[in-house]
């Protein structure tokens, strides 16, 4: 059984990813944007919510920042869980890096 705290964590994740994916489909990607940093502000271990992060400001052709997103991701999940970055997220930094763009 989760505790009423988790179970709102639970609904607040559900309808504000909810909101990122309606911005992100409207290619209203900085208010999706937004909505992914209310969500790290929360759980700053989410690296779901980093990619599609960086994959925002890739659209917004904010490059730097999406670099910048990566950097945060890894300093965030070796800090609080000693891990790196999943493959997928390393492999997203590494064709955004080699992206001519």
């Amino acid at each position: 059984m989760i505790s009423p705290a988790e179970h709102l964590k639970s609904k607040y994740f559900k309808s504000t990813w909810w909101m990122v994916n309606y911005w992100e489909k409207r290619n209203r990607w900085d208010e999706a944007a937004q909505y992914c940093e209310n969500l790290l502000a929360v759980d700053e271990c989410r690296e779901d919510i980093y990619r599609k992060l960086m994959f925002l400001h890739k659209n917004m052709e904010n490059k730097s920042e999406a670099l910048l997103v990566y950097k945060r991701c890894r300093k965030s999940l070796s800090s609080v869980l000693g891990i790196e970055p999943s493959l997928e997220t390393q492999a997203l930094y590494k064709a955004l890096q080699s992206d001519k763009s």
